[in-house]
């Protein structure tokens, strides 16, 4: 088996840092699917997630990622990750405001075969929507 760890750093680089969708299709297995814990019982698979991100990417062209913590077991990895970034396009519900904002997010990745076959992820949607000003700070 890969090495877990590397694999991860590769892929948060090439795909959300670098916006190269080739690393999903690389790394995802067939059956991929993405859990947005803010709203369970909707996975998306994996053609649904790179609509997902490449929204996203649109949304905040200047975006990086930064792995503050990677913790590796036999087949899955926990990553809590800061995305620093700026909104420089419209978001569902909050027009481009030019803002930069700093998102926090928790991850756990399940690996099959080397390859990434499920996500859980959670991010800070309130410090986001404070951030962009389409909620008061209190």
């Amino acid at each position: 088996m890969a090495d877990l760890k590397t694999l991860i750093t590769h892929y948060y680089e090439e795909l959300f840092n670098k916006k190269n969708e080739a690393a999903a299709d690389a790394l995802h297995t067939p059956y991929f699917l993405y859990h947005d814990l803010a709203h369970p019982g909707q996975p998306l698979d994996h053609k649904s997630f790179m609509l997902r991100t490449s929204r996203f990417a649109e949304a905040f062209e200047d975006g990086v990622f930064h792995l503050d913590d990677v913790v590796v077991g036999e087949e899955r990895v926990a990553v809590r990750a800061t995305l620093f970034a700026t909104q420089t396009g419209d978001l569902p519900h909050i027009p481009k405001t030019d803002l930069p904002v700093r998102i926090s997010i928790v991850a756990f990745y399940r690996f099959e075969d080397s390859k990434i076959a499920e996500v859980w992820e959670l991010w800070d949607a309130l410090s986001l929507y404070q951030e962009l000003g389409a909620l008061p700070q209190n």
